[in-house]
């Protein structure tokens, strides 16, 4: 479909051959007399980059012969939580080709099928939205952005005095830019004294903010994305992390058969991954936190924990012990048809490598003891004494490309941009010095809460930016039942989605390549946006919709531009302090950024101290 083979042209030096099978690990290429691709191709188009001749070339749609000279834009993929950097080659006002640098993180000149071949063909789509559009007479009809703010903006103020703020809501997007995001909750906050804030991945990856910051005192990975596959033994867990981080999948799969590292997997399913497994558990998904539980228990009744490090860095051991003691490690492997001698080699494994890396998808934190998994992986990595050290961690993966970044912005019921608990009056009083404004000191709703809170009419007022829950999330029926019952909807997009047909207001945003911004990753990694395309007439960026709204709502607040509004973002949030816009100039940058610490690793000055123990209740 993407890549055209002439074997006319090849001279068999097998190089694409050779990457497909030790460094993507596909076993996509059959290689006799020529290459040939079979169905394992996953359309990573790294055969393209290495081969010396054109024998693989991929096929374009010019409409005239080459050679092309492009006009070059750094970027980076919006499709997934690793954020890979991306070159998008640009003749005139179109998107030809994308490719990649081999010397800039994350990716390092890998790719994959999203990031090479699907990224930004909606771009050019004619249904994209021209203009606002007002619901008038039961109709949407287009109107001007004056007209369509200024509906927006009396609307909320009038639901505001008439209901109370706790009846507005608002559902932000791990896919928009650390601006759009920090502007969205704090015209909420400061603005219309609401904390209802969330969008609908936001419960799972809280999971994760509420467990590492619990153990470790920092709610994100520990390390880099790089340094995964390096890692002794990888412990990887969850059912999607081929389906969600492609890249992370085949360094796994590298680790396995190119470095001779151990790759251990569980899974509530068999996957792809399990074939490069020693062992590849299958575990119901019910049943990991007792799985989990039971490493410790035997990890600890065996006296294989790192005794030194526990001692020097770690608090509560003592009470970890006594709170497994329920737990049978003996139980949990015979439901699970594990054997004993199996279960306890894995335990020794864990206990003895020079270096382990927890690595999961966010499916394992999707229910309700998503933070205690968490916690259960934090325990592990202190147990084996291996935090703070090269290659080994907590490597939380996230589906969304500014998923990190939008629990940084705040966008949470419970916190405030900087992981800040709302709860905390010494946070609540600097965040209203600085918003000059008396902000809610009470958790808000979730984003189910505020579906559920829709369908009671509780929730009067809400916005929704760059979401459209109907056809991405489970209960449809049931979100649009509820969005139907919200007096006053405004949805902020590129299209009229299905979410959008039932809106009083809809706002148009740009696309991805046609704005500026930040976006973080699910390695820390802040990142620069560039406009690479220009935007048709009429839609703006979110940063700008959203900072017209707030001058609207109160006069005193000036944005002229997205960097003034992420030099805000710095102020506020102490991990970002480093992360200058002109060291971003450069490329991306993993928080903290210290001279002392500039390498993207936490090491354990970076955490709490002492680590804290999470005990098994």
């Amino acid at each position: 479909q993407f890549i055209a083979l002439d074997t006319n042209k090849c001279i068999r030096c097998r190089q694409c051959y050779e990457a497909c099978t030790y460094f993507q690990c596909s076993d996509a290429i059959d290689f006799e007399d020529t290459p040939n691709l079979n169905t394992n191709c996953v359309s990573c188009g790294l055969c393209l980059d290495l081969c010396p001749t054109g024998a693989l070339e991929e096929r374009i749609s010019a409409g005239k012969p080459g050679p092309f000279h492009y006009e070059q834009v750094k970027t980076f993929c919006p499709h997934c939580g690793c954020g890979c950097n991306l070159v998008l080659n640009i003749k005139g006002d179109k998107l030809f080709t994308v490719t990649t640098r081999t010397t800039a993180a994350p990716g390092y000149g890998h790719t994959c099928r999203q990031g090479r071949f699907d990224s930004f063909d909606y771009l050019s789509s004619p249904k994209r939205l021209k203009a606002p559009l007002l619901k008038k007479d039961g109709k949407l009809v287009e109107a001007s952005w004056d007209e369509a703010l200024e509906r927006v903006a009396t609307e909320f103020k009038r639901l505001h005095q008439e209901h109370g703020p706790s009846s507005l809501a608002a559902i932000g997007s791990p896919r928009a830019t650390n601006e759009a995001n920090y502007l969205l909750q704090k015209i909420f906050r400061a603005q219309l004294g609401c904390n209802n804030l969330d969008y609908p991945a936001g419960q799972s990856h809280r999971a994760t903010l509420t467990g590492l910051a619990k153990t470790l005192g920092t709610g994100a990975m520990t390390s880099s994305l790089s340094e995964i596959e390096k890692a002794e033994v990888i412990f990887a867990l969850g059912n999607l992390i081929e389906e969600n981080n492609p890249i992370v999948a085949t360094a796994l799969r590298r680790a396995n058969r190119t470095l001779g590292n151990r790759l251990i997997t569980v899974s509530s399913t068999e996957v792809e991954l399990g074939r490069f497994a020693e062992p590849a558990f299958i575990i119901p998904k019910e049943n990991k936190l007792d799985f989990l539980q039971s490493l410790i228990k035997l990890l600890l009744e065996l006296n294989l924990y790192d005794k030194d490090f526990v001692a020097a860095n770690t608090n509560g051991i003592e009470t970890l012990e006594k709170s497994l003691a329920q737990v049978d490690h003996l139980e949990t492997v015979a439901r699970a048809d594990i054997l004993p001698s199996t279960f306890e080699e894995i335990v020794r494994a864990l206990a003895t490598a020079s270096s382990v890396a927890f690595v999961y998808s966010e499916d394992l934190t999707a229910d309700a003891n998503g933070a205690r998994k968490v916690e259960a992986i934090a325990n592990l990595a202190m147990l084996t004494g291996r935090l703070g050290q090269p290659q080994s961690g907590i490597y939380p993966l996230y589906r969304h490309i500014n998923a990190q970044g939008a629990m940084d912005m705040g966008m949470s019921p419970s916190c405030y941009p900087g992981h800040v608990s709302v709860s905390d009056l010494q946070g609540n009083d600097r965040f209203s010095n600085v918003w000059s404004g008396q902000l809610p000191d009470s958790p808000g709703f979730s984003y189910r809460e505020t579906i559920e809170s829709a369908h009671q009419k509780k929730v009067k007022g809400l916005f929704l930016m760059g979401e459209n829950p109907i056809a991405t999330e489970p209960e449809r029926e049931k979100i649009q039942e509820g969005l139907k019952q919200v007096e006053f909807l405004v949805v902020q997009d590129m299209f009229l989605t299905q979410s959008g047909e039932l809106a009083d207001v809809v706002l148009p945003s740009t696309g991805f390549t046609e704005q500026e911004g930040t976006l973080t990753n699910t390695e820390r990694r802040t990142q620069k946006l560039r406009p690479a395309l220009t935007a048709p007439d009429g839609p703006l960026p979110d940063w700008r919709i959203l900072a017209d709204l707030l001058n609207r709502l109160d006069t005193g607040a000036s944005y002229t531009d997205a960097q003034s509004v992420y030099q805000e973002i710095i102020t506020v949030v102490p991990f970002y302090e480093g992360l200058t816009y002109d060291r971003l100039e450069e490329g991306g940058l993993q928080w903290p950024y210290t001279e002392k610490n500039s390498s993207g690793m936490l090491t354990l000055d970076d955490l709490k101290k002492p680590l804290e123990f999470a005990v098994a209740d």
